[in-house]
């Protein structure tokens, strides 16, 4: 897999210090994004990995990871977490696991706050599997800071 990996010191301090170009926001939540090129990686395994911890105002508030792959017709591969929202107010490691469609022409990751509190975000990696590396893993750092 190769290892593409973002420091985030967290979601509050980003959206505070500096306009986000790639995010967006409603009125029950926000999002970052960022975009690799998926091209030469159809098939091939990814996953995208961060610490996160919430403090959340209430039940209805979360912090998630979120992955999509772009198709040049259509969506491919789609999680965001919905099923497992992340309240703890401990930092814990999450993992989004998927498979880059055929077709693919990005890979579409970033993190996702609903409702109220504080959401901490650091050491964002998206590994993707690369048959040149034999299964091992290859590290380039794509961004210093979001």
């Amino acid at each position: 897999m190769k290892i593409i990996k973002i420091s985030l010191l967290s979601f509050a301090i980003a959206f505070g210090l500096a306009p986000l170009q790639n995010s967006m926001a409603q009125d029950t939540w926000s999002s970052l994004t960022r975009s690799i090129s998926a091209k030469g990686y159809e098939g091939h395994r990814f996953r995208l990995k961060a610490q996160v911890k919430a403090e959340v105002e209430d039940d209805s508030a979360s912090a998630r990871l979120w992955a999509r792959v772009d198709k040049a017709k259509g969506v491919g591969f789609f999680e965001n977490m919905w099923v497992k929202p992340i309240r703890t107010n401990d930092w814990k490691t999450y993992t989004i696991e998927g498979t880059i469609d055929t077709g693919a022409t990005n890979l579409v990751f970033g993190a996702l706050v609903e409702m109220n509190g504080k959401f901490y975000y650091d050491d964002f990696k998206v590994q993707v599997e690369t048959k040149k590396n034999n299964g091992k893993l290859f590290t380039r750092k794509i961004l210093k800071r979001l």
